[in-house]
């Protein structure tokens, strides 16, 4: 989940503004500097199908923290907390936050490659109905988001 302990820059307000900036610094120049057609967005789902070694070095960290602010959705119009690596220590609010960026990235997607010029997969970030699946920004000409039924993401 290295993308996501990317700090904002000030100059960033909402989590829209943060997602917009990852999905450029990461999707978009991937896209340009290697001619990538189809880029795959996969995060962590910690504790998904029992113990990890992952899971069980995660467990000796401190539990303990508490934020500052406790965020009960991650959206495009909240505002970014003050702090991030303290709001990343929850582990309640990365999960929100990568939720938000699952659904975000294939959005911006839609909106910034026309023609299907690059298709963005993303998967392991989704908590709702399509846990467990690949979403994709290769709908039909309406721009709609699809699933991606060759994939699954399990992990």
């Amino acid at each position: 989940m290295f993308l996501i302990n990317t700090i904002p820059l000030s100059s960033y307000r909402t989590f829209s503004d943060y997602a917009e900036f990852l999905f450029n610094r990461w999707i978009v120049k991937s896209h340009i500097q290697f001619k990538a057609q189809e880029i795959h967005v996969v995060f962590d789902h910690p504790n998904r199908n029992g113990t990890s070694p992952k899971d069980i070095k995660r467990s000796r960290r401190i539990h303990d923290f508490v934020s500052e602010k406790t965020y009960n959705t991650v959206s495009s119009h909240v505002l970014l907390p003050n702090n991030w690596r303290n709001f990343l220590n929850v582990r309640d609010h990365k999960r929100k936050l990568v939720n938000y960026l699952s659904y975000q990235f294939i959005t911006l997607s839609l909106q910034r490659f026309q023609n299907h010029e690059c298709v963005v997969v993303t998967a392991g970030g989704f908590d709702d109905v399509n846990l467990d699946k690949a979403l994709s920004s290769l709908g039909d000409v309406d721009g709609s988001i699809v699933e991606c039924c060759h994939l699954k993401s399990n992990h």
